[in-house]
């Protein structure tokens, strides 16, 4: 570990700056109460000078802001957070280059405002102050490097790298076109475990599957309102960057919450319903998806319902790209009883949705064509008094293939709670089959050890 001296700043007073080479090799409990205290320092520096001065205008959990829950998630009311800059109003391409003209984190005067200095996967990041903070703790994480608000396997494995060091933070990225309001590359580091990491994990019903990366386990929140993939934190990392490079590809929106155990992944779809403003104030990204609604004004406050929470989270959330589904002969009796949770949100997965069906169609109409095929053969050979020939071989003899986990099993038996010491024990990578229809190929990739850093996507 070394240290940068900073220049002197405006506001707050200026001091050395320490760059941690080690993150990932110190304990939990070092990084943890290193990040709480650099949150409380500026939090109560801040307290003692002019609004117009402060690098934390408030503490978001100082009992200010009452809650209270909506099913499974939760609502909030917020005034002070009102008061935050509005986001750049058009944004029309997820991957929208860097603009050194406009606003971003290189153009910061007040050395106050970076509390730390790390070096990630190779890279080297900044902890900032968030001026109008949402969750308990809340800083951002800046990459040094201009570059825009675009999710790479370099970024990705940083951040995993920051927050798997811990045992009390997490971290979520907004996309450009998802909650994002600096094209410069950010995610938000929080201290809490929000409430949809609270959830119990199940086999997700349709997991991705991507050419290049090796498959993995794939899970959901059990009774989340919206789509949500969730993979382990420990060995996903090329995986989620070839989904999200996916998502990039084809202009699809995105958020990421990454805990100490699991990264949870959003795609989101192509244009924000409208009636999503209609019932909220903001638009729905990171925080919401998380579990959290923050309104300013008692009204809004009250008239917020489980229900308006459910749909909005529903129409707010879509399937990936459909090309990166499994193929429908992959599909369990989970997927067959899955269903979105409201006639919105079913109307927003239609796409993905006919994209399985005409899967299915074509699984279905090879399985006939072998039927017949071997009913043939098998009649031919009764004529000719002959032994009935060996069926034609397929990559889906049980010496190649794994039995995939039912969610009738029960969900996967894990605590979700952040500081224990045994990993999560999930269902076995999913076994990928072939199709004989050369519309639907699969790829086979071996296991990359999730190790050190990677070049970026």
């Amino acid at each position: 570990m070394s240290s940068l001296t900073s220049p002197s700043s405006t506001s707050l007073g200026s001091a050395p700056r320490q760059v941690f080479e080690d993150w990932a090799e110190r304990s939990c409990e070092a990084n943890d109460r290193c990040l709480q205290e650099l949150f409380r320092t500026v939090l109560a520096t801040s307290a003692q000078l002019p609004p117009d001065q402060r690098l934390v205008m408030y503490d978001a959990c100082d009992g200010f802001a009452p809650q209270a829950p909506l099913g499974p998630l939760r609502k909030r009311l917020d005034s002070r957070r009102n008061t935050k800059p509005k986001k750049a109003a058009v944004q029309l391409q997820v991957c929208t280059p860097f603009d050194p003209a406009g606003f971003h984190f290189g153009k910061i005067r007040n050395e106050g405002e970076r509390l730390l200095r790390l070096r990630l996967a190779g890279g080297e990041y900044q902890l900032l102050t968030n001026k109008f903070p949402l969750f308990p703790s809340h800083m951002l994480l800046v990459a040094s490097e201009e570059v825009p608000q675009q999710l790479t396997l370099q970024h990705l494995e940083a951040v995993t790298q920051l927050v798997t060091a811990t045992s009390a933070f997490c971290a979520y990225f907004n996309s450009w076109r998802a909650s994002a309001s600096v094209n410069h590359f950010h995610c938000h580091l929080i201290e809490e475990l929000p409430p949809v990491a609270a959830l119990p994990l199940v086999p997700h019903p349709r997991p991705p599957h991507c050419a290049g990366a090796p498959p993995g386990a794939c899970y959901t929140p059990q009774g989340y309102p919206g789509e949500c993939y969730v993979f382990p934190a420990t060995g996903s990392a090329p995986l989620l960057s070839a989904l999200v490079h996916a998502m990039q590809a084809a202009n699809q929106p995105h958020n990421l919450l990454l805990t100490p155990r699991h990264v949870y992944l959003w795609p989101k779809p192509s244009e924000a319903p409208p009636r999503s403003l209609e019932m909220y104030p903001e638009t729905v990204g990171g925080p919401e998806l998380l579990g959290s609604f923050t309104v300013y004004t008692q009204h809004d406050f009250d008239r917020l319902t489980a229900a308006d929470a459910t749909e909005l989270t529903a129409i707010n959330t879509a399937t990936l790209p459909p090309e990166l589904l499994a193929p429908a002969d992959l599909y369990t009796a989970d997927a067959i009883s899955y269903a979105p949770a409201t006639p919105a949100a079913a109307a927003m997965h239609a796409p993905a949705d006919a994209a399985g069906m005409e899967a299915e169609a074509v699984a279905v109409e090879a399985q006939a064509a072998r039927t017949a095929h071997e009913a043939a053969m098998t009649k031919r050979a009764d004529a000719a008094d002959a032994p009935p020939p060996s069926p034609p071989p397929t990559d889906c003899s049980p010496a190649t293939t794994r039995r995939r986990r039912s969610s009738r099993e029960g969900p996967v038996a894990c605590s979700l709670d952040v500081r224990a010491a045994d990993e999560c024990e999930g269902v076995p990578p999913q076994a990928l089959l072939r199709l004989l229809s050369p519309k639907f190929p699969m790829q086979n990739g071996t296991r990359r050890r999730d190790a050190g850093s990677g070049p970026p996507r």
